[in-house]
């Protein structure tokens, strides 16, 4: 399975897309990840699950990506047309929306809720 990232810096327009093959591990579109890149780890929103890429030789293998934020399908699209009507790369978008990663992050992945948030089940709502 290939991942269709958009990373989070600055790039000129023409740059969008960026393939990573997912060996282990989950990820859906609109997750947050982290992913290496240019001896880093940067944020990078998935845009796109493909079974097969053009650059299947070249792309750089993912285990157990670590997920930062889950955000809606829209948001791929919203980033790629505001990107498209703004005449700047998407990456470049996504890179305003962002700005930075916190350096400690969470334990649970986002988009499963924290254990506390849930109503105890032995007390009644009302």
């Amino acid at each position: 399975m290939f991942l269709r990232v958009i990373p989070s810096v600055r790039m000129p327009i023409g740059h969008a897309f960026f393939d990573y093959r997912l060996n282990e591990g989950t990820a859906h579109r609109g997750d947050v990840l982290l992913v290496p890149f240019r001896n880093r780890l940067i944020a990078a929103l998935v845009a796109d699950i493909t079974p097969t890429s053009e650059l299947e030789d070249r792309a750089i293998v993912l285990t157990q990506p670590k997920k930062i934020l889950k955000l809606s399908d829209t948001v791929v699209d919203l980033c790629v047309e505001g990107a498209r009507e703004c005449f700047v790369s998407p990456p470049t978008m996504l890179n305003a929306w962002l700005r930075h990663v916190p350096k400690r992050l969470p334990d649970y992945e986002p988009h499963a809720p924290a254990k506390d948030v849930h109503w105890p089940k032995d007390k009644p709502r009302f």
